[in-house]
C-alpha cells in the first residue's frame, strides 16, 4: 500500500517535472484569460524626493523608480520563474492546497545615483536597490 502511495507521489513529481519543461500545460488551457493589462509587467512610477523620506536627496529631484504591478496565471512562463514559483502556481490552478498563485515582484533591482549635502558639502552616492529593472512571478 505505501509502495502504491510512493509510486503516485513519483508519478505526479515526475508529471509536474515534464510540464517545467515543456511548459504546455499537457493541452490544457486557463480558465481565465490573461492580457497585456492585467499580465505581470513594470509600471513606471515617479517619486519626488522632497515629499517622501528622501528629502535629504539635493539631485535629482524626482525619478522614475519603478514598480511591479500584475497577475501571474497558470501556467507561468518557465523560462523566467523558478521552480518554487511553478510549483505553486500548479498546486494553485488544481487546487491541491491552499495556497495562493505567484506574486508579481521585482526580479532585478538597480541603484539610483543621487546627490545630497553632508553639512556644506555636496556628496553621490548609488542607492542600491531602488530601482526596479524587471518584474517576475515568485
Amino acid at each position: 500500500m505505501a509502495e502504491s502511495s510512493n509510486l503516485q507521489e513519483d508519478h505526479t513529481l515526475s508529471e509536474l517535472m515534464q510540464w517545467r519543461s515543456q511548459s504546455d500545460n499537457h493541452g490544457r488551457r486557463s480558465t481565465r484569460q490573461v492580457t497585456v493589462d492585467n499580465k505581470c509587467r513594470r509600471v513606471n512610477w515617479t517619486v519626488n524626493f522632497n515629499s517622501t523620506y528622501l528629502r535629504f536627496i539635493h539631485s535629482p529631484k524626482e525619478a522614475n523608480v519603478f514598480y511591479c504591478l500584475g497577475e501571474c496565471p497558470f501556467p507561468l512562463n518557465w523560462t523566467e520563474s523558478t521552480n518554487h514559483s511553478l510549483l505553486q502556481s500548479y498546486s494553485h490552478q488544481h487546487k491541491q492546497t491552499d495556497v495562493k498563485q505567484p506574486c508579481c515582484v521585482p526580479t532585478r533591482l538597480s541603484c539610483l545615483d543621487v546627490e545630497y549635502y553632508l553639512g556644506r558639502n555636496k556628496t553621490s552616492m548609488c542607492i542600491e536597490d531602488l530601482v526596479v529593472e524587471e518584474c517576475g512571478c515568485l
